[in-house]
């Protein structure tokens, strides 16, 4: 036996075997599963993020940087700074992902069962209510699938949109926004 082996492989084995055996009991699984969870909190860490959290209740994760902020879960908050007249889909949603940095953000959203033609004319709309100039706009569909897409400006603030899902199906919304020069 090599002494690679003996002296990492065979440990790790070792560790690996009693924690499964720890879960395959139910005594250890919420200490092993909060072990694994701040491997990766340090891990992440260690690669250059300031703080990393990680809720295996609700499936959220959260990782600072110097430069922002990034969300992964469900029924996210609003990052703060979203533009506050920016419309929203009319959809059922839930803010599944959400990234901050410096002066641009991005906002992704589960729609439920979205009707693509009342989405576009309420967006748009709204955008042009708000006071943005609405260009660049693109809607198709084909073979079930369908997709809206647009870019929304006002001063230096410019917001493109995208919605694409299946018809009468699960539909993704995201927003990109850009604050600023």
């Amino acid at each position: 036996m090599s002494h690679l082996v003996r002296r990492v492989v065979v440990p790790a084995t070792v560790a690996a075997l009693c924690a499964l055996s720890l879960v395959g009991c139910g005594a250890g699984e919420k200490a092993v599963e909060e072990a694994s969870n701040k491997a990766i909190e340090k891990a992440l860490e260690d690669d250059g993020a300031k703080d990393v959290d990680i809720d295996s209740e609700d499936g959220s994760v959260k990782i600072e940087t110097e430069d922002g902020t990034t969300a992964y879960g469900e029924d996210l908050d609003m990052p703060g700074g979203f533009p506050s007249d920016v419309p929203l889909p009319l959809a059922d949603r839930s803010i599944i992902s959400a990234t901050t940095n410096k002066n641009e953000m991005a906002v992704m959203m589960a729609l439920t069962d979205p009707d693509l033609a009342a989405e576009e004319k309420h967006l748009v709309g709204g955008f042009e209510e708000a006071g943005y100039t609405v260009s660049d706009k693109v809607s198709s569909q084909a073979e079930g699938m369908e997709m809206l897409m647009f870019t929304a400006t006002k001063g230096s603030t410019q917001v493109s949109v995208s919605i694409t899902g299946e018809q009468g199906g699960e539909s993704n919304a995201m927003y990109a926004v850009t604050q600023g020069s």
